[in-house]
C-alpha cells in the first residue's frame, strides 16, 4: 500500500489543529491585553476623577478660608467700631434732643435770642459733664483704638472733628473744674449729623456684607457637603 497520500494527510491534519491552537494562542492574548488596557484605562479614569475631586475640595477649602478671614474682619468692624460707634451717635443725638426740648428748645443754645441766662448755663454744664461729654470721649476712644479697623483708604473727616472737639472741650471742663464758668463751649461744634450719618452708613453696609458672606460660606459648605 502507498504510506505516502496518508502521510500526506496526516501532515495537513496536524498543521490544521496547530493553526487552531495558534489562533487560539493569540486571541487570548489579544483578549488579555484588551483586559489589561481596559483596566489601565480604569485605573487612569479613576485617578484623574480623584484628582479632579481633589483640586475642587482643596479650592474650597481656600475660598472657604478666605471668606472666613473676611467675615471674621467684618465682625471686628461691627463689633468694636462701627456697633458702638453707630450706637453711642445716636444715643447722644437723642440726648440732645432730650435736653433741647427741656432748655431753650429754639434756635441755637448759644447763637440765636437772648442770652442763655444762669439756670440754663448750669443746666449745660450739668449734662456736658454727665452726658454728652463721656459719650464723646467714648466715641473718640472707640475710634482711636480701632484704627485699623476703618472703612476706607483714609480717616474720615468727621472723626478728625470729632476728635477736635473733644481735646478742645477739655479745657472748658478744666475751667469748670476751677470754677471757672466763663467759657461754655469749645471753638469748633461737634458733627453730630456727619459722625451719626457716617457711623450709620457704614453699619448698614457692613451689615449687609455680613449677611452676605454668611450666606455664601452656608452655601459653599452645603454644596460641598453633598
Amino acid at each position: 500500500m502507498d504510506t505516502l497520500p496518508l502521510v500526506g494527510a496526516y501532515i495537513t491534519g496536524l498543521f490544521s489543529i496547530l493553526g487552531v491552537i495558534w489562533a487560539s494562542a493569540r486571541n487570548a492574548k489579544t483578549s488579555r491585553e484588551l483586559e489589561s488596557l481596559k483596566s489601565s484605562l480604569g485605573e487612569a479614569a479613576t485617578l484623574r476623577i480623584e484628582g479632579e475631586k481633589a483640586q475642587a475640595a482643596h479650592a474650597i477649602e481656600v475660598d472657604l478660608t478666605n471668606r472666613k478671614g473676611l467675615l471674621e474682619r467684618v465682625n471686628s468692624q461691627l463689633k468694636l467700631l462701627y456697633g458702638p460707634l453707630h450706637a453711642l451717635s445716636s444715643a447722644s443725638n437723642r440726648s440732645w434732643h432730650a435736653f433741647r426740648s427741656v432748655h431753650r428748645p429754639d434756635g441755637s443754645f448759644f447763637r440765636d435770642g437772648a442770652p442763655p441766662t444762669e439756670a440754663d448755663l448750669k443746666a449745660w454744664r450739668l449734662w456736658m459733664s454727665t452726658v454728652f461729654m463721656p459719650l464723646n470721649l467714648e466715641m473718640e476712644r472707640i475710634v482711636l483704638s480701632n484704627m485699623d479697623l476703618l472703612t476706607g483708604n483714609q480717616m474720615d473727616p468727621c472723626l478728625i472733628e470729632l476728635c477736635a472737639h473733644v481735646q478742645a472741650y477739655k479745657t472748658v471742663l478744666a475751667r469748670w473744674a476751677d470754677k471757672d464758668f466763663s467759657f461754655h463751649h469749645a471753638p469748633m461744634d461737634f458733627p453730630s449729623e456727619a459722625i451719626r450719618g457716617y457711623a450709620s452708613a457704614n453699619f448698614a453696609a457692613l451689615k449687609k456684607e455680613q449677611q452676605a458672606l454668611l450666606a455664601l460660606a452656608f452655601n459653599v459648605t452645603k454644596n460641598s457637603a453633598e
